[in-house]
C-alpha cells in the first residue's frame, strides 16, 4: 500500500495525519481521496455487492470516498449525531497517520460470526447503500433512492438475520429469550439508527456490521432479562414460565400482535403457551423486512405511524399499507380469515 502524502512537503513529501486531512473540507477529502485509493474503492464495492446484492446499483467510488472523507470528522450535533465517537478522528486522534487508518478499514479479516473474510471498508459500502439521509451524501448528489436502499438492507438483512438469531440462543440459552425478536429488534434498531431517514450514527467500518448487530441484540436481551427480573418472574414473549407474551421485554409479543391484527386472544390457549407463543412468532418471522420493522415500531413500541414513516423515510400512506398487508398476513396465519 503506497502512503499517503501531503503535495510539495520538505523532504519530498510526509506522511498525511488525520489532523491534516479533518482541516480540508468534505469534498477537498473526497478528491484527495479518491485520486490516491480508487481501485480500494472499486474493490470495496465488488466486496459489498457479494454480500447484498444491489450496492452496485446505487453506490460509486465517488460516494463510497465521500462518507471516508467525512468520517474523519463525522457528523456535527446540530445534524443529529449521537453521543460517543463521531468520527475517525475521535477514534485515533489528530496526530495519527492517515495509513493507519486506511490500513484498519482495507485489511483483511475472517468475521468473527459468519467466518467469511473481508474488509471494514467492504461493510462500509454495504452501510452507505442501506442509507437513506442525504444530508450525508456527495454535494450535489441525487437524492437517494430509497426503494434501491431499502433493497440493500432487505437482502442484508434476510442473509444475516440467522446468524444474529443464533448468537443470540446460543449466549442466552436457558434464559428464556425469544431469539427471533430479539434479531428482529436489533436489525430495527440498526436500520432507525444507522440507515433512515432520521438515523442519528454514522457506521464508520471501525467493526463489521454483523458485529454492532450482535452486540445490539446482546443489549436488546440483557433487557428483556432485567425486565423479567423486575417484573418478579412474570416473564417476557419466548419465556415458556411467563404469561402469554405479556410483561416485559422488547420484541413483538404474543398479545401485542394479537391486539394489533385484531384477534381476539382465544382463552384455551393459556393451557399451552409456549406453541402458542411459537405459532404467533412463526408468522411474524414470515413477514417480509420492511413490513416487520413498521410493525416492531407502530405495534411494539407505540410509535406513531407518522413518526414510524419519518425513520423510515417512506410516507405514512406506505406505512400504513405495510401494516395492513402485515395485518392480513398475520389474521391468514392464525386462522382468523381464509
Amino acid at each position: 500500500m503506497a502512503a499517503w502524502v501531503t503535495e510539495g512537503a520538505e523532504g519530498g513529501g510526509a506522511a498525511l495525519t488525520l489532523g491534516q486531512l479533518g482541516e480540508l473540507s468534505v469534498p477537498e477529502r473526497c478528491a484527495w481521496l479518491t485520486g490516491r485509493g480508487s481501485e480500494e474503492f472499486a474493490s470495496a464495492i465488488e466486496e459489498a455487492t457479494a454480500v447484498a446484492p444491489g450496492v452496485d446499483e446505487v453506490l460509486d467510488v465517488d460516494r463510497l470516498a465521500w462518507a471516508v472523507g467525512f468520517n474523519v470528522v463525522g457528523p456535527v450535533r446540530d445534524e443529529g449525531a449521537g453521543r460517543g465517537v463521531k468520527g475517525y478522528l475521535d477514534r485515533w486522534g489528530a496526530s495519527t497517520p492517515w495509513d493507519r487508518v486506511w490500513g484498519s478499514l482495507v485489511r483483511e479479516r475472517a468475521d468473527p460470526h459468519t467466518g467469511a473474510t473481508g474488509t471494514r471498508l467492504g461493510d462500509l459500502a454495504v452501510s452507505v447503500a442501506c442509507e437513506q439521509r442525504d444530508v450525508w451524501q456527495p454535494t450535489g448528489a441525487r437524492p437517494v433512492d430509497r426503494a434501491a436502499a431499502n433493497g440493500v438492507f432487505e437482502a442484508l438483512f434476510a442473509q444475516n438475520l440467522p446468524m444474529v438469531r443464533g448468537y443470540v440462543s446460543k449466549r442466552f440459552v436457558g434464559a428464556g429469550v425469544d431469539a427471533e425478536q430479539v434479531a428482529i429488534e436489533a436489525w430495527s434498531r440498526m436500520f432507525c439508527d444507522h440507515w433512515s431517514g432520521s438515523a442519528h450514527k454514522r457506521f464508520l467500518g471501525l467493526s463489521r456490521i454483523t458485529t454492532l448487530v450482535c452486540q445490539i441484540a446482546r443489549y436488546v436481551a440483557l433487557d428483556e432479562v432485567r425486565d423479567a427480573e423486575r417484573a418478579g418472574g412474570a416473564g417476557y414473549p419466548g419465556d415458556p414460565g411467563g404469561g402469554p407474551g405479556v410483561g416485559g421485554g422488547q420484541g413483538l409479543g404474543g398479545a401485542e400482535t394479537l391486539a394489533a391484527v385484531g384477534v381476539a386472544a382465544d382463552p384455551s390457549a393459556e393451557m399451552n403457551t409456549e406453541e402458542s407463543l411459537r405459532h404467533i412468532a412463526a408468522g411474524v418471522a414470515a413477514l417480509p423486512p420492511r413490513q416487520r420493522l413498521a410493525a416492531e415500531m407502530v405495534w411494539h413500541q407505540r410509535m406513531p405511524a407518522k413518526e414510524a414513516a419519518a425513520a423510515m423515510r417512506v410516507s405514512e400512506p406506505a406505512v400504513s399499507q405495510m401494516l395492513a398487508k402485515a395485518r392480513r398476513s398475520m389474521r391468514r396465519h392464525l386462522g382468523a380469515e381464509g
